[in-house]
């Protein structure tokens, strides 16, 4: 099994928290300098040098832990335009407008766009060449296109590095005491802290898991899942799931709230949230059934709440405890009747759900009651066919908000108007989340009950398939 961490990883991992102190540190440092000090031109550049120090420190860090401190300050150094595009953009504008001005389709804001993009771009290529070099990776030529995309993702969602008014964002906030601001911006500031440093050490174990598989479609190697790599991949990717999920709401609300026009910079981001969390979803459906393989062990209704915040603990240390089973002709000949079990179990929890959700709702409609049968069958399909992962989760979307997608391709107004408002716009991309987060939840569904061959009376096939896990 391919190891949890490699050298060059573990260099950064061990003793984090000194690492995570001087983030946490820089942070508060930040909010000192722009809520407790003059609006002068000196305090103003002072926060957008260490503004530009702090979030470019995240990933140099990786270089100057593995004695590559050249690497690190060219890296940083790379990023600093980024951190000051609108001055450079602005000095542009403002010198070559004669120029620029003889082109009649060129506007102000396209100076800024591409200074933003190769500001960005430029250090991002970067890190990709030398993170991978020094991690010396076996990629596969099918994968090798992947390792740019996950480090995008890094870079855009879980490193937000826009310059902003950060904390003055909270001004609107009347708060009783003075102290109490400080309290709350201390806290936010502990939390994401706690979130950089999480998030950087699930990109290296990402990373060091995609670097010797052979496919997408399959994020973990058919091996044995031992305790430690259960643990390590429950929690990362779960994580990673959740704070993806969480970026993609809060990135879908401010784009419909505040963008008007299609902007490339988001456009980039929801990709690449959308990407990470096919990803992430696919990992850990595929951990939990890999886990059950190895201890020859159907847990069935029990991998279900793997996605439940809160209830996935009972998931977690029930695989994570429960010791493997020494009789394996005992869980060949009790697999297809517990699977009946487990899939009885669930239905009927489910049923509890939508008629407690009928009975609770102020405003009651037939649709409510249908989707028993519907999400019943649901499970069933997917629970006893593989290829039924592809197209129930895009059945269930059209069944649940059929009025949405109508509405959606409707062409009353003609097809420009479509074009303009619907295709040319972010309701295609927000609406295209609705069906990868379907798709991710009965993925992980059909991980939970599915057993290769277990529905087939060839019972060597089922045998040889789990003793890959052995």
């Amino acid at each position: 099994m391919k190891s949890i961490f490699s050298e060059t990883q573990n260099n950064v991992i061990n003793k984090i928290w000194v690492f995570g102190i001087i983030l946490f540190s820089l942070s508060m440092i930040l909010y000192y300098i722009e809520v407790f000090t003059p609006n002068t031109f000196i305090f103003t550049q002072l926060w957008r040098v260490l503004f530009w120090f702090f979030n470019t420190l995240i990933l140099s860090w990786y270089f100057y832990k593995n004695n590559k401190i050249k690497t690190g300050i060219i890296l940083q150094l790379l990023s600093l335009p980024y951190f000051f595009k609108n001055d450079i953009s602005f000095f542009l504008d403002y010198n070559f407008t004669h120029y620029l001005y003889n082109f009649t389709w060129y506007e102000s804001i396209y100076i800024n766009k591409i200074i933003s993009f190769l500001t960005l771009i430029i250090p991002f290529f970067y890190f990709v060449k030398y993170y991978f070099a020094l991690e010396n990776f076996n990629i596969s030529k099918k994968t090798k296109w992947f390792f740019p995309v996950l480090i995008s993702i890094v870079l855009l969602i879980v490193i937000d590095i826009e310059a902003r008014d950060t904390f003055g964002n909270f001004a609107f906030l009347n708060f009783s005491e003075p102290y109490m601001q400080d309290i709350l911006i201390t806290i936010i500031e502990f939390i994401n802290t706690f979130k950089i440093l999480f998030g950087l050490i699930g990109f290296f174990y990402i990373t060091n898991r995609f670097g010797g598989i052979k496919s997408i479609r399959k994020p973990i190697d058919e091996q044995f899942i031992d305790k430690n790599f259960f643990k390590w991949g429950f929690i990362i990717s779960f994580f990673i799931l959740i704070l993806t999920v969480l970026d993609l709401a809060q990135s879908i609300l401010t784009i419909s709230i505040f963008s008007s026009k299609f902007d490339f910079a988001e456009i980039c981001k929801l990709i690449s949230s959308y990407f990470l969390l096919l990803y992430s979803g696919r990992f850990l459906g595929n951990l939990i059934q890999f886990r059950g393989y190895s201890l020859k062990k159907y847990f069935g209704v029990i991998n279900v709440f793997a996605l439940a915040p809160i209830l996935n603990i009972f998931t977690f240390f029930v695989l994570l405890l429960t010791k493997k089973t020494e009789n394996a002709t005992q869980y060949f000949l009790n697999l297809k009747k517990n699977k009946k079990l487990h899939l009885a179990i669930y239905c009927l929890l489910l049923t509890a759900f939508l008629v407690y959700e009928y009975f609770t709702n102020e405003v009651k409609t037939i649709n409510d009651l249908i989707k028993i049968p519907v999400f019943i069958l649901a499970i069933l399909l997917v629970a006893y066919y593989k290829i039924m992962t592809k197209i129930v989760p895009f059945a269930v979307v059209l069944f649940l908000y059929f009025k949405h997608i109508k509405f959606f391709f409707d062409f009353t107004d003609g097809y420009l108007v479509f074009f303009k408002d619907k295709i040319f716009s972010f309701l295609w991309l927000s609406s295209f989340g609705v069906f990868i987060l379907y798709y991710v939840l009965y993925y992980v569904l059909h991980k939970s009950f599915y057993v290769e061959y277990s529905d087939i009376e060839n019972e060597e096939d089922l045998a040889v398939n789990i003793d890959k896990f052995n």
